[in-house]
């Protein structure tokens, strides 16, 4: 069996992580493989999942709540970045309106 999940390429050398690290970590503890596609794929954005149908069912979730946590640091690395410039009602803004 096979499932994808999408993400920017410019995640995929998080995921993957030094050397592999985390790529080898997610495939034993999960028994899937996973593929990530080459610079020169097509379509780049594309992971491709590979296994018994659990073991997809968790790589994917791992692979997904990975993308998640990038998403929430880069979203905080920007909003320190903004804070910076135009200072803490930035933030509280943010806080108080989550769902912007």
């Amino acid at each position: 069996m096979m499932a994808e999940v999408r993400v920017n390429p410019s995640f995929h050398r998080f995921l993957i992580g030094r050397n592999g690290v985390n790529l080898r970590e997610i495939s034993e503890r999960t028994g899937a493989r996973i593929v990530f596609p080459s610079q020169s794929d097509h379509d780049n954005d594309c992971i491709l999942i590979i296994g018994q149908q659990d073991s997809i069912g968790r790589a994917k979730a791992e692979l997904e709540s990975r993308i998640k946590d990038l998403v929430f640091l880069l979203i905080v690395r920007f909003i320190g970045g903004i804070e910076h410039v135009a200072g803490p009602s930035v933030r509280l803004c943010l806080v108080q309106a989550p769902n912007l």
